[in-house]
């Protein structure tokens, strides 16, 4: 983008598309240029239920292990339903034994495998990544005061 002036635009969570670029546009277009305020991690955690653990005498150490064990669970969950999706799917392509021509070889049959290796790597790849990711709002909510994470609206 030499020479342009870009600026973000902001928009509330549920504002029509036309509102935005005021004209018609299909939202698949304007998602990519669009920041929306609602979507950061850390704007989804339940502050004022945090508040109520806090209030109850939980202590910070343990909220942020209740956050860590939370990102590890979906972390787990994510991997094991990507894996079974993944493996169905290569077991549906060599099913289906699909023909494809490609040079001058013609008749080439798809065949495509999955190492339990790689499966193995990449989820564990996966849930560390989910764990890390659970790191940021876990110390934000035990760092949480009390009294302020109840008056959140």
């Amino acid at each position: 983008m030499d020479g342009v002036d870009a600026q973000p635009i902001h928009v509330k969570f549920g504002d029509p598309v036309e509102s935005v670029f005021d004209e018609e546009a299909p939202d698949f277009i304007a998602i990519g240029p669009v920041k929306i305020d609602g979507l950061s991690p850390w704007g989804f955690v339940p502050i004022r239920e945090i508040g109520t653990i806090a209030a109850i005498g939980t202590l910070p150490g343990k909220i942020l292990s209740m956050f860590i064990i939370e990102g590890l669970c979906l972390g787990v969950l994510g991997t094991l339903s990507g894996c079974i999706l993944g493996v169905a799917i290569v077991w549906l392509l060599n099913t289906a034994k699909i023909t494809f021509n490609f040079g001058q070889q013609t008749g080439l049959i798809l065949s495509a495998t999955v190492q339990p290796s790689d499966l193995a790597i990449i989820s564990l790849i996966v849930i560390l990544v989910s764990v890390i990711a659970s790191l940021q709002p876990a110390v934000k909510a035990s760092r949480m005061e009390p009294i302020v994470a109840l008056r959140h609206v």
